[in-house]
């Protein structure tokens, strides 16, 4: 898909309610399927705020590196200026602040790969807050229901629907249509259910070269954050180096 039909695509959905959904029947119908409202239209057991919410927020902040220029983190260390979401039709977890999650090595090969000489990495202390985390079976149940969604709401406004695509010189399909359209539909559903929107995304990912025959692990295996919600974020910081002289509690 070209970049204008991508633009018109999100937008058919932003309106599907009018011009595609005038009932909003189908909506009903896959809340229902999802597992999230029960036929009489209340939240059904797994998603009532109590049991929702009782092992799904992390207990403790985690650590988060971003790949940027010196540049940009100077910027937001010193106050000067925010974090940009991104925004990209191809985001691996959809729209948000996007974070290697306890990986440091990971965000300065990538801050390299795209800063070059002027490659930095931020740190910042963040809590999850309501997270849709892909590592948990109940969110990986809204995966399905929600591609099936997209791909009536595709077939009805007459739009193709989007892929996963490699890019030149890799072939782990980095540019992520469909996993964005997919991610995006679950926002948008679970905010019509009227259940508390996510303030994070968390996926993840096996990515690079096989370290040995007959694996199953990959050399840039990693954790991925999206943050949508900017409170989320609890403070930033400039990564220091280990004391070697010493212990690393």
């Amino acid at each position: 898909m070209q970049k204008d039909e991508i633009k018109n695509y999100i937008e058919a959905f932003k309106k599907r309610t009018q011009t595609i959904c005038k009932s909003k029947e189908s909506a009903a119908s896959y809340l229902i399927k999802a597992g999230i409202h029960t036929s009489s239209g209340n939240l059904t057991e797994n998603y009532s705020q109590k049991k929702w919410c009782m092992y799904s927020r992390k207990i403790s902040p985690i650590i988060g590196f971003h790949g940027c220029s010196t540049q940009v983190r100077e910027k937001i260390l010193s106050g000067d200026d925010e974090l940009k979401a991104s925004s990209n039709d191809y985001d691996w977890l959809g729209p948000g602040m996007y974070f290697w999650e306890n990986n440091y090595d990971r965000a300065k090969a990538w801050s390299q790969a795209n800063f070059g000489n002027d490659a930095a990495v931020l740190g910042a202390i963040i809590d999850l807050g309501n997270c849709l985390d892909f590592l948990e079976s109940k969110y990986l149940s809204l995966l399905r229901p929600a591609y099936q969604r997209l791909k009536r709401l595709s077939e009805k406004a007459d739009f193709a629907m989007p892929v996963n695509r490699d890019a030149a010189g890799n072939s782990d399909k980095i540019v992520r249509r469909l996993d964005c359209a997919v991610i995006k539909m679950i926002h948008e559903d679970i905010e019509e259910s009227g259940c508390l929107p996510f303030d994070s995304v968390r996926g993840v990912f096996w990515e690079g070269s096989s370290p040995y025959e007959g694996e199953m692990f990959k050399e840039q295996n990693h954790i991925q954050l999206s943050i949508m919600n900017s409170n989320c974020i609890k403070g930033y910081f400039r990564p220091r180096q280990l004391n070697p002289n010493r212990t690393n509690p």
